[in-house]
């Protein structure tokens, strides 16, 4: 008989309900979240189909139930609390809620990937981490010339002469001297990072360098999208890869009327964020402005619906042009996929 565990995890413990095929209770227990206890529980239960919400100390826990052999699944947090709405919410209760859900396959199930991908995950948000440090650093050191009535140019501190100008105004200030020095010490952080981390990723990548052919499209964010979306053939079409990164409008439907809605911003928000930032890039650094199908539809669209508005549209058409391009193995052509090469389906600049 299938057993079926909800595990509701947290930092000191983890509160187990294990249940039938039925649904009748078999055990409830409260394990310290280590690999030693959850190893001895789950021991008797290797057979068993397991279930954890999507979290942080969850993911510890999704890697060691994996290596132990259990069948284990990552649930969304934010879907299964719309399916289970309870009164009384008590860690019981919410393992006891996951394992019903399990058991009755109601889990909606949020992607894990493999090791390498859940790896190579990790890198881009370290280094992303990194870098929101260094530009709140950055922020502070600006906010101190404004309230000093400091006139400066903008971008002042992206270059080594603009820093040692920004140290001239400051020589007697010990607040903005320490920011100053701990922004160019996790800078110097990030370029290491970039060289011993980043750099070796991207070129063992087979996925990102092809990425990397559109302009304005760097290894960075090649790489942030390979580890955020996976293997795009786990996406029937680009509709769904557009819909998974929550760039898609919202639909409300009643009857004959149809009504579009802003971006669900569902899905992974780093996915959104450097997307939006690869087509700003794009639109500066692209050469063929006049035959390029992503430039012509920021053109157009920023007519009728404003800068910001097509700015978001044209960072759905990129991930759609990412999308073909993987699916059919091709580098960035301005004009449009080759649909006679690779894999034939629709072209991504046909609207």
């Amino acid at each position: 008989m299938r057993m079926y565990a909800g595990v509701d995890v947290h930092r000191g413990f983890c509160q187990t309900t294990v249940m039938d095929e039925q649904g009748a209770i078999v055990e409830r227990a409260k394990i310290p979240t280590d690999t030693e206890h959850l190893a001895a529980f789950f021991e008797r239960y290797r057979d068993a189909h397991a279930v954890i919400e999507s979290n942080t100390i969850g993911e510890f826990v999704y890697e060691t139930l994996d290596r132990l052999g259990v069948d284990v699944c990552l649930a969304s947090p934010a879907q299964v609390k719309a399916i289970a709405q309870a009164r009384v919410k008590t860690d019981t209760v919410d393992a006891t809620t996951l394992a019903h859900l399990l058991r009755t396959n109601l889990i909606p199930e949020a992607w894990v990937g493999d090791e390498e991908v859940r790896e190579l995950r990790k890198d881009v948000r370290a280094r992303r981490g990194l870098r929101d440090i260094s530009t709140e650093l950055k922020n502070q050191i600006y906010a101190e010339m404004i309230r000093k009535g400091i006139a400066y140019e903008d971008g002042v501190l992206r270059s080594k002469k603009g820093r040692a100008w920004v140290r001239d105004q400051f020589v007697d200030n010990p607040r903005v001297i320490a920011r100053l020095d701990l922004m160019e010490q996790t800078e110097t952080t990030i370029d290491e990072y970039n060289k011993t981390v980043l750099l070796p990723k991207f070129t063992e990548e087979s996925q990102a360098p092809l990425l990397a052919t559109i302009p304005g499209v760097g290894y960075y964010t090649a790489l942030t999208v390979v580890a955020l979306i996976g293997d795009v053939t786990r996406f029937p079409d680009s509709d769904h890869l557009v819909s998974y990164a929550g760039l898609a409008p919202r639909v409300h439907q009643s009857a004959n009327v149809l009504h579009l809605g802003p971006i669900t911003k569902e899905g992974p928000r780093e996915l959104r964020w450097v997307l939006v930032e690869a087509v700003h890039s794009h639109l500066k650094h692209c050469d063929a402005k006049d035959v390029c199908g992503l430039c012509r539809f920021y053109r157009r669209l920023s007519r009728r619906r404003g800068k910001m508005k097509a700015t978001v549209a044209t960072a759905a058409k990129l991930l759609r042009v990412m999308y073909w391009m993987l699916k059919m193995n091709q580098p960035y052509r301005p004009q449009g996929l080759d649909p006679e090469v690779g894999h034939a389906g629709k072209p991504p600049f046909d609207d």
